[in-house]
């Protein structure tokens, strides 16, 4: 019966799920969620999704993300649901002492599809950073690290097109499948660069 749920709530999460496009610019007047995986140990971008959305009237102090974690007792999970339209980005089992796996998005864009650009960005001010996957997981600490992290998608022209941008937000979100005795070569960093080019 257990599997049997398990199918149906990934069917509904899909169906949620905003289709997206690495090519396609943001409108003058929407947004656009920018997803940049990087891994946990190596420091490597392996690929990202960008999502586009009509602007509406939502105006947000911080990036508009909302983290919906179900704590791993055995099995667990991670939801991550874009506020003004309530459309799931990102969702991941979570297992104790096991392994996990990203459901949503099912497929990331490449590394080698998103352009370089001839600058480093300038990494953001890591106090306005909104911060997700510390609780109930382990204790999140980018502080530590957040140079390299950034530094990992800091020559790319999405991101310099994205923090280009006056009303830009960002937003880092840390994925661990596995906890307990978790595996941190099964980690990863995920940032959110949000624009919304219209208030």
């Amino acid at each position: 019966m257990k599997p049997l749920l398990l199918i149906a709530a990934c069917g509904l999460l899909l169906g949620s799920c905003k289709k997206s496009s690495d090519t396609k610019p943001a409108s003058s007047d929407g947004a656009k969620l920018v997803m940049l995986k990087v891994d946990y140990q190596t420091g490597k971008f392996e690929g990202g999704k960008i999502f586009t959305y009509p602007a509406g009237s939502y105006v947000a102090d911080s990036i508009p993300i909302q983290e919906i974690v179900k704590p791993a007792g055995d099995f667990g999970n991670v939801t991550l649901k874009y506020i003004p339209t309530g459309d799931t980005v990102f969702f991941g089992t979570v297992i104790w002492m096991g392994g996990g796996q990203r459901i949503l998005p099912q497929q990331l864009d490449s590394s080698n599809k998103f352009a370089p650009f001839q600058l480093s960005v300038l990494k953001p001010d890591s106090t306005k950073v909104k911060y997700f996957g510390g609780a109930n997981r382990i204790e999140f600490d980018p502080s530590q690290n957040f140079a390299s992290i950034w530094y990992s998608i800091a020559g790319l022209s999405v991101t310099a097109n994205a923090i280009g941008v006056d009303h830009a937000k960002v937003g880092l979100f840390l994925y661990t499948p596995s906890v307990g005795i978790g595996d941190p070569a099964e980690w990863d960093y995920y940032w959110l660069l949000y624009i919304r080019n219209s208030l």
